[in-house]
């Protein structure tokens, strides 16, 4: 008995020991959340949006008549609004600002709302890193294809991801027949083709062990990034968080496993009478996409993951997790990261 009081009180601390946040901002009625990731487009695009303190009632802030600044090396660039309904923007309000900002140039950007106050961030795009070579191999039999990926100049601590982005295109065709007496007639068959491409990133498999890192990718965090900005769900860009050491210790190359990544795939069925009922082939092609992140983009990636992965804080066995912040006044992240990529290449 006494063995189990031990435990029950054990259980009662660590539920109790979970700490109330008190955010600086807690006597504001709201406070603006302010989000850029420049670098990887000719366009970017500033997310902004007001949050309300969780002891008030939800409030839907329009926005659309803030004031929304953008400098680069201390020169403005013109900052247009959209609605969401312009085609090549993201399908949310936001701002934009075309022209392409390079690497070393310092990015600022601040917005104001009459309501609820001022933000504002900063942040300077870093150098592109150079994808030397990808080689994929897979052995007979096996369940994983290996990504070998080599880079030029990365830095011993510095902040990087990648991400492979696979495309599969399916040809189908079906058959139809007129029946002659309960039999098809082979003369009669019609053809319905069909062709859909489907798009996804491949995720690190969880055990890496065959890895030249002898590492487990659970370390490696993947976040979805949907090329404009960090995502809660699943992005267009599956990332994964990596750090400068990984290829340094390793002559500028790490080996990842994925998922058995097939080039050419085909199927063919007849019906009971021999003749050709169905057709599929399948071709799968990829690129691999490096980026190269600022030490405010990793920490806010990363702090996105947490965020919405965090288990024991959603049993109360661990404090909950807060995304990280950069931004002056406010909440949310000015943090660049620029793009290399590959062309596409033939799966195995």
């Amino acid at each position: 008995m006494r063995k189990h009081f031990i435990l029950l009180t054990a259980l009662f601390l660590a539920c109790a020991c979970e700490k109330e946040f008190d955010p600086a901002y807690r006597n504001q009625e709201a406070m603006l959340r302010l989000v850029c990731n420049p670098g990887t487009s000719d366009t970017t695009v500033i997310f902004l949006s007001g949050a309300s303190p969780v002891s008030k009632d939800t409030v839907i802030y329009d926005l659309s008549g803030a004031l929304v600044t953008l400098t680069v090396d201390g020169a403005s660039r013109e900052v247009k609004y959209s609605d969401g309904t312009l085609d090549g923007l993201p399908s949310e309000a936001c701002w934009y600002s075309v022209g392409k900002i390079v690497p070393g140039e310092k990015v600022v950007v601040s917005a104001e709302d009459a309501a609820i106050g001022k933000v504002s961030s900063e942040t300077v795009v870093p150098q592109a890193i150079r994808i030397s070579s990808v080689t994929t191999s897979h052995t007979d039999g096996s369940e994983y294809t290996y990504f070998d990926i080599k880079v030029d100049g990365v830095e011993t601590g510095g902040y990087y991801a990648f991400s492979i982005y696979a495309e599969s295109t399916f040809t189908t065709c079906s058959y139809s027949y007129i029946i002659n007496d309960g039999v098809p007639d082979p003369d009669s068959a019609t053809e319905y083709w069909e062709e859909n491409t489907y798009c996804s990133t491949l995720s690190p498999v969880d055990d890496n062990s065959e890895s030249n890192l002898g590492m487990d990718v659970s370390d490696y965090i993947t976040v979805p990034y949907d090329g404009w900005k960090f995502t809660t769900g699943w992005g267009k860009d599956n990332m994964t968080l990596l750090r400068g050491k990984d290829f340094t210790d390793n002559g500028g190359t790490v080996r990842i496993m994925t998922g058995l990544m097939s080039g050419t795939s085909e199927y063919k069925a007849t019906n009971e009478w021999g003749y050709p009922s169905y057709y599929s082939k399948g071709t799968v092609r990829y690129k691999v996409r490096f980026y190269h992140l600022t030490p405010e983009c990793y920490r806010y990636a990363k702090s996105r993951y947490e965020l919405y992965n965090n288990g024991l804080a959603e049993m109360g066995f661990a404090p909950s997790t807060y995304t990280y912040t950069n931004v002056s006044g406010g909440a949310g992240a000015v943090a660049a990261l620029v793009l290399s990529e590959t062309g596409w290449r033939d799966a195995l």
